[in-house]
């Protein structure tokens, strides 16, 4: 027969073992669940940034038809008042 003293050392161990595997666990679980919170987030992230990037993409493309066309437009005004300037009837009025 085994003396009390024993099994109360022997239960005492078994129930530490048992919350020592228990602890384990849960931390095993929390960290699981914050690696998936994690990836998740990362994942709408990343396709938020892929959504902000063809914006700018494309706000980058009008941007750049519109300098382009400021540019044309700013050339022909050039031209034009060259021409004028440089033109024999530049100072006569055109019965204004």
């Amino acid at each position: 027969m085994i003396p009390i003293q024993y099994r109360i050392l022997i239960a005492v161990a078994l129930l530490l073992a048992l919350v020592w595997v228990s602890y384990q666990q849960g931390w095993q679980h929390t960290g699981d669940h914050v690696a998936a919170v994690q990836a998740k987030a990362k994942a709408k992230a990343d396709q938020q940034q892929v959504k902000q990037a063809s914006a700018v993409q494309a706000v980058a493309v009008q941007n750049a038809s519109a300098i382009e066309r400021t540019r044309v437009i700013y050339k022909t005004v050039t031209k034009e008042v060259v021409k004028y300037a440089q033109s024999k009837n530049a100072l006569v009025a055109s019965g204004v």
